[in-house]
């Protein structure tokens, strides 16, 4: 007996350092994630290529919360599509991206550029690239329970929350939006003129001026594979990627907007928020500096 005394005594003296650390009150460790999460959760950040995952701890309005960060690139694998599913099936609040780039002096053009950044991804790397981003998944998931509870009403309701309702884009992000927007519709402008260039010179009967316009192509769609194998294997540098305006000043708004769905909904504890993974360092510091969070 008194054996186990001294071995509970021990156990305990180890990991008081270790609870207080982590910020973790006896309430704060009754609302923790089911097992089934934290496994769906550790399934993603370990064998996905291109999800990541984090959780904060806090308190707000004297009860305990949990923001579960579920980072993502906006195009992904098979398995990495099957894995972000696989989250969001065991949550039922998800806190979602969603940029309004009507409101951007780019506009429409840098939704063109991006979609023409994604096409060439797929094009170049079919298999990490085939299927599109699990804030969409969020969405359709929502719509088919809605569809399900008027079937099953004792099913539970899906909540959304926009994050980025109310951003108003700054002088630095419209500007930024205008050099994307160039940069990336830039170069299928650029593209369709080279090949232009060849099929003018074969259909004229100079096939030897067709050679520098197809060597331009060439070199443009292995700079464009360099580009993506960056991408996935060597990721710019965080502090590169903070200081970027159309990412730093949505991570403001985005974090504020969770503090307010968390505010006005009391019986919200446990949030998952589907961002792309620039925004997660930002907005986790935010969630620390601001309003006293805690990485766990």
């Amino acid at each position: 007996m008194i054996l186990y005394i001294l071995k509970t005594s021990l156990l305990l003296t180890f990991l008081a350092p270790l609870t207080d650390s982590l910020n973790l009150s006896p309430l704060s460790l009754n609302q923790r994630l089911s097992e089934r999460q934290k496994w769906v959760l550790s399934e993603a950040d370990l064998r996905a290529d291109h999800l990541k995952v984090e959780i904060y701890t806090g308190e707000l309005l004297g009860q305990p919360r949990t923001a579960v960060f579920l980072g993502e690139s906006h195009v992904k694998s098979k398995l990495d599509s099957d894995l972000g599913k696989q989250v969001i099936e065991e949550f039922n609040a998800y806190g979602l991206e969603g940029a309004d780039s009507t409101a951007l002096w780019g506009g429409r053009f840098l939704d063109y550029g991006l979609q023409y950044l994604h096409f060439s991804r797929k094009f170049l790397a079919p298999k990490m690239a085939a299927h599109g981003s699990t804030i969409d998944d969020a969405h359709e998931r929502a719509v088919l329970r809605d569809a399900e509870r008027k079937k099953d009403p004792s099913l539970p309701a899906i909540t959304l929350f926009a994050l980025e309702v109310g951003h108003q884009p700054s002088q630095k992000e419209n500007i930024e939006s205008l050099i994307l927007s160039i940069l990336t519709l830039g170069q299928p402008c650029w593209a369709a003129d080279q090949v232009g260039r060849i099929c003018f010179a074969l259909a004229s009967g100079h096939p030897d001026e067709a050679m520098e316009p197809l060597q331009m192509i060439g070199a443009f769609l292995t700079a464009n594979y360099l580009a993506q194998w960056a991408i996935d294997h060597a990721p710019l540098p965080q502090k590169i990627v903070s200081d970027i305006g159309l990412v730093k000043y949505r991570d403001k708004t985005m974090t504020q907007n969770i503090i307010k769905a968390y505010e006005e909904n009391s019986n919200l504890d446990l949030l998952l928020i589907i961002t792309g993974s620039a925004h997660m360092e930002g907005m986790g510091k935010i969630l620390n500096q601001e309003f006293g969070f805690k990485k766990l």
